[in-house]
């Protein structure tokens, strides 16, 4: 199937599931439907109040008599605006109820999936899916079956009346009906081909918006301004020219469905007339006919329109519908864990790969931390160490072999419990937009505001800290870029410590640092780890702080182990990548010298 036979398919499986979230609110549907009734009612009545006007009192010439059908009349019509008005109100309400519901549940479901998932989908699509797909479900429930239920309502009310006053005349006005259906559904076929192609280019300009504002300094030393210009043009036109491609097709549906109209109100009043004249129908008849033709045209044509957005909000359905199909993260089952001290970290014949098709990338892993201990994982680019680092972490569960911290198997325990009790610090920090305090305690326990505060005073001896205690309250640009390297590096040592672990976890945390900072970072990590089990992921081991044993990667094996210091002694693989490390940094800043020379 094609991809626009796809996008004009109706999902039926993601309107049971959208009929999941409205069961809860089906008294609100109820109490809108019966509006609707209203409202029909009040339409079939204004255009017989006319007929019993002018076929009863004026025609007569007993007007007076009649009076009371003007209060009548202008009561009904306020009868129609105040139930139209609570029908709209009552019904957009529970859709945002609804859509509360579903954004809340998709968001809950979203945060509990594998990591690998998030690696497969771009983070833009995914926030198209909780932003405008549920906002196209909520137009569904508040502009969509709704509204069709009542368009059709009041088509086939009209028409029943329509044959009631004189079924002579309601056949003149059927014969109009094919044409509106006719032209109802090749507008049909050409809006919703317009509309997709809206879609799709809004969403290439919307991505490549996105691209470039984050890219924007890389354009800028490249000096690709101009062509970035000149692309974002072109594509900027081809969004215009899609919407002036659907103004099209509004722009002439809407005046074929009006021109027939006109058409079968002068047939009405043609065939109407030569049945006047010979007494058959009155002229009220005629007068109610005229009326009643406009309102049963109308949701005729508006069907066509409401199909339309019925048919993408049950699209925009199923793909929110495939996100809920998508299994959680086995992690998050399991029993809990509670280190009360730091706890000793063991990894027996540990075998591991990402896809069953490709190469092992750890094997046969064997590795005791002694409870308390630093440890430092070091390797070339592509060794296993961050994989490793994940395994502990459980983002990926090993084929083979096990991991126990003091005894508890990794395998057993819930993700999040095992998280909570593990201090995490990234090589590359993610900020968010918000302040430096709220990036440290994140969306956790706020008495760790209070121990925030204590493990600054504890700390002020460090410029670093003391700067960011300064910055407590500094709301940060987008990814902490009025941030220093080193105080975003601060950041998430405080993150990691705060809730007080026994075990953590660094994954290279003086990247990219000059010396002074690199220092102050080494003081602050001594007082960061002290008294914990510590894994150190270390990529430069020229810059390894203060370790108990390192551990060398290669290939997705174990190589080397030992003391830093005895390793440096020998002619040992960690001793040839400090000295390449070391002779890297001696070459750059030669380098950079030589220019400033």
């Amino acid at each position: 199937m094609s991809r626009n036979a796809e996008s004009r398919r109706v999902h039926w499986p993601a309107l049971r599931m959208l009929w999941s979230f409205v069961r809860p609110y089906k008294m609100r549907i109820v109490i809108a439907l019966l509006f609707m009734f209203s409202v029909t009612g009040f339409e079939l009545a204004l255009p017989y109040l006319v007929k019993i006007a002018i076929d009863d009192y004026i025609v007569p010439g007993t007007w007076s008599l009649g009076i009371w059908v003007i209060p009548t009349y202008f009561g009904c019509l306020l009868g129609l605006g105040i139930t139209e008005y609570f029908r709209t109100f009552w019904m957009d309400m529970t859709a945002q109820y609804i859509m509360r519901d579903v954004r809340v549940q998709l968001f809950h479901h979203m945060i509990r999936l594998p990591i690998r998932y998030f690696h497969k989908h771009p983070a833009g699509k995914l926030v198209t899916r909780v932003a405008n797909d549920v906002d196209a479900m909520q137009e569904l429930l508040s502009q969509g079956i709704v509204a069709m239920l009542a368009d059709l309502l009041v088509s086939v009310a009209i028409f029943g009346a329509l044959v009631w006053l004189n079924p002579l005349l309601a056949g003149v006005v059927f014969l109009g009906t094919p044409l509106v259906v006719g032209v109802s559904f090749l507008f049909r076929h050409h809006a919703q081909k317009a509309q997709e192609h809206i879609r799709t280019t809004l969403s290439h300009l919307n991505a490549f918006t996105q691209e470039h504002i984050s890219g924007l300094p890389v354009l800028r030393l490249y000096a690709a301004e101009k062509e970035s210009i000149s692309t974002m043009h072109r594509r900027n036109l081809a969004y215009t020219q899609a919407n002036i491609e659907a103004v099209v097709h509004y722009a002439w549906y809407y005046p074929a469905i009006r021109s027939i109209e006109i058409i079968t109100t002068l047939l009405t009043l043609v065939v109407g007339g030569w049945l006047f004249i010979r007494g058959h129908v009155t002229l009220g008849i005629i007068v109610a006919f005229i009326q009643y033709i406009k309102r049963f045209f109308e949701p005729l044509a508006d069907l066509s329109d409401k199909y339309n957005i019925f048919v993408q909000a049950s699209v925009a359905a199923g793909r929110i519908y495939d996100i809920f199909q998508q299994k959680p993260d086995h992690t998050y089952r399991g029993q809990s864990i509670v280190l009360k001290r730091p706890p000793e970290v063991r990894i027996q014949q540990l075998y591991f790969r990402y896809h069953e098709d490709q190469s092992w990338v750890l094997k046969n892993i064997n590795l005791t931390i002694p409870a308390g201990e630093r440890w430092a994982i070091g390797g070339v680019t592509g060794a296993g160490k961050s994989t490793l680092m994940r395994l502990l972490l459980r983002f990926e569960d090993p084929q083979k072999g096990t991991i126990t911290l003091n005894g508890y198997p990794l395998q057993q325990v819930r993700a999040d419990a095992l998280r909570s009790t593990i201090g995490i610090a990234f090589q590359e920090p993610f900020l968010f937009s918000a302040t430096v305090r709220e990036n440290i305690v994140l969306e956790r326990d706020p008495s760790l505001n209070n121990r925030l505060e204590k493990l600054l005073r504890e700390w002020e001896d460090i410029p670093i800290v003391r700067k960011i205690r300064s910055k407590l309250d500094l709301p940060l640009t987008e990814r902490g870029q009025n941030l220093s390297q080193s105080e975003r590096q601060v950041i998430t040592l405080l993150r990691a410590v705060l809730h007080d672990p026994h075990l953590v976890i660094l994954d290279e945390a003086m990247s990219a640092l000059d010396a002074e900072a690199e220092h102050q970072i080494h003081t602050l990590i001594e007082k960061v780890v002290r008294g914990r089990t510590v894994l150190i992921i270390a990529h430069r081991l020229n810059t390894l702080p203060r370790v108990d044993r390192v551990v060398i990667l290669h290939d997705g094996t174990i190589v080397e182990s030992g003391h830093p210091e005895e390793l440096l002694q020998q002619d040992s693989i960690f001793a040839n990548l400090v000295r390449l490390h070391s002779l890297d940094e001696i070459g750059m800043t030669a380098q950079l010298t030589g220019s400033s020379g």
